[in-house]
């Protein structure tokens, strides 16, 4: 009864190991850096610089093409930051991931209001 019971427990606890969290890079934008600045009408924009997957897949790390670059920046606005990062998500369709983050850079005008 012993032999069995043991069986099952092992059996049970290698089922449970896996890749239950994983994310696929072609699912998300790989966040580097983020700019924030205040617009006039009090609207928040954001700029972004995220890595390409493919150009950087290269085993030689040199771009195939002098225009292709291993990254990519683009914007969103939005009332408030949050705002900003969803407004992103929803025009690029993936995910922003910002594990990867090494710098945030505020704008002077937006500094001297202050930050919360």
């Amino acid at each position: 009864m012993k032999k069995i019971a043991l069986i099952c427990i092992t059996i049970f606890l290698l089922g449970q190991c896996g890749c239950w969290n994983k994310r696929e890079l072609n699912d998300i934008l790989i966040v580097q850096a983020v700019g924030i600045d205040m617009l006039k009408n009090g609207d928040f924009k954001l700029t972004y610089q995220v890595l390409k997957p493919k150009v950087l897949k290269n085993p030689s790390n040199v771009p195939s093409s002098p225009q292709q670059k291993g990254v990519w920046c683009f914007s969103s606005t939005g009332k408030t930051i949050f705002d900003a990062i969803r407004n992103a998500t929803l025009s690029c369709n993936k995910k922003l991931f910002w594990s990867h983050n090494k710098i945030v850079v505020i704008s002077k005008s937006l500094s001297k209001k202050g930050i919360k």
